[in-house]
């Protein structure tokens, strides 16, 4: 029951509080106007990409950039869903940048996980988390999150400020206390997100 609204609260968070940027311009991308957030969870594919194939008007990938005036600094949240995995509806990918200047972020920019004594590379913060949604059996879902037990590492490697667009690697190792269970995301990459501003 635990795991069942803890996993509530989490997607009730994800779709209340993220929107969707649909910006091409900018990067040259690979693909024009295709976003897509890739990585291996526990060895399993994980892939969400935008526009789908399948599904064109659904929004598979998600950001939320959030900004607090007077430099208050700023918390990137981007979120990816792969609907594909046979024993779960969907499986959701988030990873949030937080940090003091969005205008000072850069590619080589490394963000790594805050430990209780220990300084981050780059003056900010960073979280993941994975969670499952199983409609048939709801003790088999959980939320992993790398605030309290996990590792994290995230690197930015293209921005463009104008065009509103970031790609970046990322692998964490995310856990969840209630379910006692260890999840590790591996060769994680996001590619040609867009974002959009809110200014709070």
């Amino acid at each position: 029951m635990k795991t069942s609204m803890k996993l509530i609260g989490f997607l009730i968070t994800v779709l209340m509080g993220v929107s969707c940027s649909n910006d091409d311009e900018g990067m040259e991308p690979e693909e024009t106007g295709r976003q897509s957030i890739t990585a291996k969870i526990d060895g399993r594919d994980f892939e969400a990409v935008m526009p789908n194939e399948q599904d064109p008007e659904a929004e598979f990938i998600l950001t939320n950039l959030v900004i607090n005036p007077n430099g208050g600094g700023f918390v990137l949240g981007i979120s990816g869903v792969d609907g594909s995995w046979e024993d779960a509806a969907a499986v959701d990918v988030r990873v949030i940048l937080i940090g003091p200047n969005l205008s000072s972020l850069k590619a080589g920019t490394i963000f790594t996980n805050r430990g209780t004594d220990t300084e981050p590379t780059f003056d900010g913060y960073v979280a993941a988390g994975v969670s499952t949604m199983v409609l048939n059996n709801m003790e088999n879902a959980y939320i992993a999150l790398t605030d309290d037990f996990g590792t994290i590492q995230v690197e930015v490697t293209s921005i463009d400020h104008s065009a509103k667009q970031i790609s970046g690697t990322f692998e964490f190792t995310a856990v969840d206390p209630d379910e006692e269970r260890t999840v590790v995301v591996t060769e994680g990459e996001f590619k040609n997100i867009n974002w959009g501003d809110k200014v709070i």
